[in-house]
């Protein structure tokens, strides 16, 4: 293999790398379920870092001209990880916080249904003792 075969093998295998994590944020972004969310992640993780390591590998094989700019796209890659990171957590925080309004909500309107139904009962219990007097 000549330099630029290796320079060319070299990029495909960084391009595929950079592709994955560009999908994996991508993918975080729509994902709404903190589960669902963290698979995809892992999974998508677990790729990249195949990827990552395939390329790694070659150029350590092949030649030490790429290791500069493989670095600054694992870094790159890492960054955009610990950003789809942050963002299933800010997601899932905000899930969070709904249910809990939904729930406080829930709570005041079976509040107001008992309120409702004690009325009512006490209702029929004074037209029951009008009744019989």
């Amino acid at each position: 293999m000549n330099e630029q075969d290796i320079k060319a093998a070299v990029e495909s295998k960084i391009n595929e790398a950079k592709d994955l994590f560009s999908q994996l944020s991508d993918e975080a972004k729509q994902l709404g379920d903190k589960a669902q969310a963290e698979a995809k992640l892992a999974q998508f993780k677990a790729e990249a870092e195949a990827k990552l390591n395939e390329a790694k590998n070659f150029i350590s094989q092949q030649s030490d001209v790429a290791d500069d700019k493989f670095t600054e796209w694992q870094k790159d890659a890492e960054t955009q990880l610990q950003q789809a990171q942050q963002y299933i957590s800010t997601q899932s925080q905000e899930w969070e916080t709904k249910f809990e309004g939904w729930l406080k909500d829930a709570e005041e309107n079976l509040e107001k249904v008992g309120d409702y139904l004690e009325e009512k009962a006490n209702e029929v219990k004074n037209a029951l003792n009008n009744l019989f007097k």
